[in-house]
C-alpha cells in the first residue's frame, strides 16, 4: 500500500493591485488540491521585522510559489523579493516548484523565464490589444483632422477648444501610466471602477499621449503662429 503523499505548502505572491485574480486563483487551488496549505501574501500586514520574518519562513516552507505575473507586479518590490527568496533555495536545494501565473503580456523577467509559466490570458487579447491601437490612432487623427480643417475654413476660434481637448485626453493618459498607480490599479476603489471601463493596454496609452500632445502643440501653433 502506497503511502500518502503529504500535504503540498503553496505560496502565492502578487501585487496588491492585482489581488481580484488571486481570489479567483486561492479557493480554485485549494479545490483542486484539498489538502494543501495556502499562503497568501497580503500586503496589507506588511509591516516590520515579524512580518518579514514571517514572509521568509513561509517561502522556505513552501512546495509550490506561484507568482501573479503583471505590469504592476513587474513594479512591485515585494513581488521582486519573494521571486527572489523563490528562485534562490529553489537554485539552492531543487524547492520549490516555481510557477509564473501570467495575467497579461508583460514580458517574464529572466530568472522567471526559465519556468513553465501558467496564462491566464484571454485568446483573444492580443486582438483587443491591436482594437486599442487603432481606436487610439483614429482619436488622435481626428483631432488633428479637426485642428486642420478649422484653421483651413478660416474657424481659428475652434481651435482653443480642440487644443484644450488633446491635452485633457494628453493629461489623463499620462496620469493612466504612472505605473502601478494607474487609477484602475485598485478594483475596490470607486475610481477604479469607473476608469475600469476605459483600461487600455500601455502601448495604446502611450500612443493615445504623445498624440494628443502633439495635437495640443498643432492647435496652438495654428491658433497664434499664421
Amino acid at each position: 500500500m502506497s503511502q500518502a503523499q503529504p500535504p503540498a505548502n503553496i505560496f502565492i505572491s502578487y501585487a496588491r493591485s492585482d489581488r481580484s485574480h488571486v481570489s479567483v486563483l486561492h479557493p480554485l487551488i485549494r479545490g483542486l488540491v484539498m489538502d494543501s496549505s495556502v499562503f497568501v501574501d497580503t500586503h496589507e500586514l506588511r509591516s516590520g521585522e515579524r512580518w518579514e520574518t514571517q514572509l521568509r519562513q513561509a517561502i522556505a516552507a513552501c512546495d509550490v510559489f506561484v507568482v501573479v505575473w503583471s505590469w504592476r507586479a513587474r513594479e512591485s518590490k515585494w513581488v521582486h523579493e519573494e521571486v527572489q527568496l523563490a528562485i534562490t533555495r529553489a537554485d539552492a536545494s531543487g524547492a520549490p516548484r516555481i510557477i509564473p501565473y501570467l495575467i497579461d503580456h508583460t514580458p517574464l523577467p529572466q530568472d522567471l523565464a526559465a519556468y513553465e509559466a501558467v496564462s491566464a490570458i484571454r485568446k483573444d487579447a492580443a486582438g483587443s490589444a491591436w482594437f486599442e491601437i487603432l481606436a487610439t490612432t483614429i482619436v488622435v487623427a481626428g483631432l488633428l483632422s479637426a485642428a486642420i480643417f478649422a484653421k483651413v475654413r478660416g474657424r481659428t476660434q475652434l481651435l482653443p477648444l480642440i487644443g484644450l481637448l488633446a491635452a485633457w485626453i494628453a493629461i489623463f493618459s499620462f496620469w493612466a501610466l504612472r505605473g502601478a498607480r494607474a487609477p484602475w490599479a485598485d478594483v475596490s476603489a470607486s475610481t477604479g471602477l469607473l476608469l475600469g471601463a476605459v483600461r487600455m493596454q500601455l502601448r495604446a496609452l502611450s500612443l493615445l499621449w504623445l498624440g494628443c500632445t502633439a495635437v495640443a502643440l498643432v492647435a496652438l501653433v495654428l491658433r497664434f503662429a499664421w
